[in-house]
């Protein structure tokens, strides 16, 4: 018994480590697979999700720039594609990127360089309250 009991405690972190999933996400991380639709999304109002929805083979990612400033964000964002000729795997892949916004950010304007198509997020504004005299 004793002996089961060791091995169920040592077997334990890898079932655990096998069966639960942490996210997180790091400013601009890519992601070969992304279950997003193709586009572009606000997220927590943390960040932007950039998609390029599905692609027939390895080899496609994002390429992005942003700047800010006085708290208007400007992402540009363009497909990369595989070179003419290069061998890739065929696999369907969904690219994606996460980009994280700082935190004081007021407009965020996203820009796909292929197709001129834009996107613009407000923050809401921050209300404080003011106690009372």
């Amino acid at each position: 018994m004793m002996l089961l009991r060791s091995a169920l405690l040592l077997l334990l972190p890898v079932l655990a480590s096998c069966t639960t999933s942490t996210v997180l996400l790091q400013p601009s991380e890519p992601k070969p697979n992304c279950t997003a639709h193709e586009g572009v999304a606000l997220i927590n109002r943390d960040g932007v999700r950039l998609s390029l929805g599905q692609r027939p083979s390895a080899g496609y990612g994002i390429d992005h720039r942003m700047t800010e400033r006085d708290g208007m964000v400007s992402i540009h964002y363009r497909e990369t594609r595989p070179a003419e000729g290069y061998l890739t795997a065929q696999v369907i892949t969904t690219p994606c990127v996460y980009v994280a916004l700082p935190a004081n950010w007021q407009t965020a304007r996203v820009v796909n360089k292929d197709s001129g198509q834009t996107w613009e997020f407000r923050s809401p504004p921050v209300y404080k309250t003011i106690p009372a005299q």
